[in-house]
């Protein structure tokens, strides 16, 4: 293969990497060009360690590392964009279903809505699950859940396909079809491989060559384009060769025929009959077309991590608390609507502001704050519970991606949550008024201070409470700490200024507070002034302004250290 000559598959010099005083890889140097390559070594031989380190999830302590011909440190992100990546451990959200798992990672590795929907329908095909692609994937098996895996690194027509350890926690029936499947990726397909595996028999049957691994260093490696090939398993297969010709048919493509009665060999035949009628079905073709740019995983990220949070495809216990609040918040508004519809103009007249907007929005403020203990924990808690963090980045997705779709998918509902009321409650006075024109004339500023007023309050409590949770990986946990942060200091700080006699500017570090007295603080003049609100208004912003950075640099820390 002249393609495979000038661009080897896989080509290490001097890799070295160390976890402490453990050394993962020691000075590992090879270059294969093989379509099927196997890495062949014990559990803690460094198999993991290496296939990561050629993605570009761990960056190595010596040497470099390429895969199709790229330089996995500095351009990991262009490489996961081009191949797919199965990993070894549990690492599927329990409460997406297969169909929106595939869909959400094709889209993240950049193919567009409609293309990542007709592409996951072909891969649930080929790997066995279209009948099971609408069921939760909480309630699925072992076996389908490495199907999902498989079909995930599928979807979006990978040049290569890294598996690791793909055999784990299988059956003997589903290990025999995973391992047909495996082979017949490379064969029929087309598409480049890289299986990881404990057991020498899986790696003789699925790859062409393969590279040995011992305690992190090379025991050497070898592809079939060599002379002898590979050597321990070809003298094996000689040997079973001489001692039984008819059984070694079945790995010489030629059907064996079963003896009479053999009705295990039957089924096992037929088994392998149908994963090859799927790999060879007319409906599964490779994707050449236009990719979305990589901004784009942001927005798809975002979209699926609020979805998950507000209780989609859950039980309506997930969705009691999330409707319930909403509810409250919206309220007060369609109760003065339908006031203001059934007394009339005279009404209307008399009590132009039934809820002033100031009052409405820190009412609402309250809200936003309980709302967000509850949302935020389910952004990111369940992420780092069940490794699908690990997941997230094996995709094209970087560490940046993550925290800012992760940030936009808490703000977006709970702007909604903070504007959708007051702008309702806005348009209904002017819609109510003698006069719009001259209601617009007179208010139009308001719209402004309600919209400023949003977006203060949404991304204040959004960037604390994902500060906090990215420090647990328990709901509980960060629900507390959230509480805690948001109260205690309301209390010192109120305790120092009535009890000790302290300055008013102690106020500022009341955490919980600041947004709400931020939001009052743009309402001057008015006839209803606040008496504690002594401290400039200024001042108040410029706190959320501190708070808001320190909460953006913790998740940036946490999140740099990540482990993929």
């Amino acid at each position: 293969m002249a393609a495979t000559a000038e661009r080897p598959t896989i080509a290490t010099a001097g890799l070295t990497k160390r976890y402490g005083n453990i050394v993962a890889l020691d000075d590992v140097t090879v270059e294969l060009g093989d379509v099927a390559i196997g890495l062949l070594g014990a559990n803690g031989a460094g198999k993991s360690t290496l296939m990561k380190a050629l993605l570009g999830l761990v960056k190595p302590d010596t040497g470099s590392a390429l895969l199709l011909g790229i330089d996995a440190a500095a351009r990991g992100l262009e490489l996961r964009r081009r191949i797919g990546y199965m990993p070894e451990h549990e690492c599927l959200p329990s409460w997406m279903t297969a169909r929106d798992l595939v869909v959400h990672l094709g889209e993240l590795r950049g193919l567009p809505r409609r293309i990542a929907v007709l592409r996951t329908s072909e891969v649930l095909f080929q790997v066995g699950l279209e009948e099971e692609r609408l069921r939760l994937i909480g309630t699925f098996s072992t076996g389908m859940r490495q199907r999902v895996k498989l079909a995930q690194a599928l979807v979006h027509s990978p040049e290569l396909v890294v598996l690791d350890e793909p055999t784990n926690g299988l059956d003997p029936q589903g290990r025999e079809e995973m391992l047909e499947l495996v082979r017949r990726l490379s064969r029929d397909l087309g598409i480049r491989v890289l299986f990881s595996s404990h057991v020498l028999e899986d790696v003789e049957r699925t790859c062409d060559a393969v590279i040995v691994l011992r305690d992190g260093r090379c025991a050497g490696h070898r592809g079939r384009g060599r002379r002898g090939g590979l050597a321990l398993g070809e003298r094996r297969r000689r040997h079973a060769l001489r001692r039984h010709p008819r059984r070694m048919c079945r790995g010489r493509r030629e059907p064996a025929r079963a003896p009479a009665g053999g009705s295990h060999a039957r089924g096992r035949r037929d088994r392998s009959d149908r994963m090859s009628a799927r790999l060879e079905d007319t409906r599964y073709a490779r994707y050449d077309g236009v990719r979305r740019a990589p901004w784009f995983a942001v927005i798809s990220l975002a979209r699926w991590s609020a979805f998950g949070a507000l209780g989609a495809r859950k039980s309506w216990r997930a969705k009691f608390l999330p409707v319930t609040l909403t509810l409250i918040a919206l309220l007060p508004a369609f109760a003065v609507l339908a006031i203001r519809a059934i007394v009339g103009q005279d009404f209307a007249d008399e009590f132009p502001e039934l809820i002033p907007y100031r009052q409405y929005l820190t009412e609402i403020g309250l809200t936003v704050t309980i709302f967000a203990a509850i949302l935020c924990p389910e952004l990111l808690c369940p992420d780092r519970r069940d490794n699908v963090l690990s997941l997230y980045l094996s995709t094209a997705v970087g560490r940046l991606t993550y925290v800012v779709g992760k940030v936009l998918a808490a703000v977006v509902p709970l702007l909604c949550l903070t504007l959708l009321p007051v702008m309702l409650l806005f348009v209904g006075n002017t819609f109510f008024a003698e006069s719009a024109t001259d209601y617009l004339a007179e208010h139009w500023l308001d719209s402004l201070r309600i919209t400023a007023s949003g977006l203060l309050l949404a991304f204040y409590v959004s960037l604390v409470g994902l500060a906090v949770a990215s420090f647990t990986s328990r709901r509980a946990f960060a629900l507390g700490g959230y509480a805690a942060l948001m109260l205690i200091p309301s209390f010192v700080g109120q305790s120092l200024v009535e009890g000790a006699g302290l300055d008013k500017h102690v106020q500022l570090i009341e955490l919980g507070r600041l947004p709400i007295a931020a939001t009052r603080a743009l309402y001057p003049g008015r006839s209803d002034p606040d008496p504690d609100l002594v401290i400039a208004g200024w001042m108040w912003w410029a706190a959320c302004g501190v708070v808001m950075t320190i909460s953006v640099i913790c998740l940036w820390w946490r999140y740099r250290r990540a482990d993929a």
